[in-house]
């Protein structure tokens, strides 16, 4: 975080994003993932990294774009629950709800 720009405030004390900021705050070319990602959806990376399987792979097997699985893979939206159980049946898993209480 110490090579990050820092932010400077406007006289009325809101913080101002640097010019290097594109509009949704991120910084350009440092390669920063968002703070915030769905957990399935690092979960389901972390298998598709130890399966073996490419973004372009995982791209081709699941019908979505290389750029939709990269949109939400770096946080930058939440994804869908039909998105996650698509991604998930691609790299060979099931995404199931699962009762907790048992009263079903």
């Amino acid at each position: 975080m110490d090579d990050m720009p820092p932010l400077s405030a406007d006289p009325d004390g809101r913080a101002r994003v640097p010019r290097s900021a594109g509009r949704s705050g991120h910084l350009r070319g440092l390669g920063r993932r968002h703070p915030w990602v769905h957990p399935l959806m690092a979960e389901l990376l972390a298998h598709r990294r130890a399966k073996r399987i490419t973004a372009a792979e995982l791209s081709r097997r699941s019908g979505y774009s290389i750029n939709t699985i990269n949109h939400y893979s770096c946080g930058r939206g939440r994804p869908s629950a039909q998105l996650l159980a698509d991604l998930a049946n691609a790299i060979g898993l099931e995404l199931r709800l699962v009762p907790v209480d048992g009263d079903w």
